[in-house]
């Protein structure tokens, strides 16, 4: 990733980008994206994605049995479970970010700044959450609502989705749901705990987007893009909600 994003040209305003990627500057930005979650796209973002989770709860017990817990799928979707972990997309997001300002790459610098914002308005955002409703988990555990995982998949996504379009953003949503995916097949969290985990993740990345002057891919950023699971089947609800605000 950081071998791809070095290569990608440079814009000539070098100057503005690295008044807006100092390391300095970070926890204020941090504070400016959190404050934009309450704009229209972040927060309808995040209405969808608690009324798709308050949808398919009824179904979360039936779906969490339906899934074996041993066999080929399981076994498949481990690598997904390692990609969502927090320790890879925080890491990944720092080493993007750092890459950027030691080769002084402003490309490089502005996508990874994004994601390391993003990242702590998402992971801070779903800790609260977490602590707040505590919800034991399929397994037995605690915090399940919602998914770290998926939050943090989401961000780095719908991150690169806004700064690359959907060629690269495409792919990067498909791993995402298959971290989705992988929660639900480790028995670590029920349907509704994904989906809302996600609906975190792109309010997350599209108010860190909105605070840094929604330059990025205005095709996309009047949509939110939201797994839904339930009984007997699974989905993508994807709505729009007008222009960011």
């Amino acid at each position: 990733m950081i071998a791809i994003l070095a290569a990608q040209p440079q814009r000539p305003s070098a100057a503005v980008e690295r008044s807006t990627t100092s390391i300095a500057g970070l926890p204020s930005r941090v504070g400016r994206d959190a404050l934009k979650l309450t704009a229209r796209t972040p927060l309808m973002t995040l209405v969808i994605g608690g009324v798709a989770a308050a949808a398919v709860h009824p179904a979360d017990a039936a779906v969490e049995r339906r899934i074996p817990k041993f066999g080929t799928v399981d076994e498949a979707l481990d690598s997904g479970s390692a990609l969502g972990d927090g320790w890879v997309q925080w890491t990944t997001a720092g080493v993007v970010y750092g890459a950027g300002l030691v080769l002084r790459k402003p490309a490089v610098a502005d996508v990874g700044t994004r994601l390391v914002e993003a990242q702590v308005v998402g992971g801070v955002t779903t800790q609260l959450i977490k602590y707040a409703v505590d919800r034991e988990r399929p397994d037995g555990g605690r915090l399940s609502f919602p998914s770290g995982h998926t939050e943090a998949s989401f961000v780095t996504a719908d991150i690169l989705a806004q700064q690359y379009g959907w060629r690269v953003g495409t792919l990067a949503y498909v791993a995402a749901g298959c971290v989705s995916v992988s929660r639900l097949a480790e028995h670590e969290h029920y349907a509704s705990d994904v989906v809302f985990g996600a609906a975190i993740g792109i309010a997350s990345a599209r108010a860190t987007g909105l605070a840094h002057g929604g330059r990025r891919s205005p095709t996309i950023a009047g949509f939110t893009i939201v797994p839904v699971v339930a009984h007997g089947g699974a989905g993508i609800l994807v709505t729009r909600v007008g222009a960011p605000r």
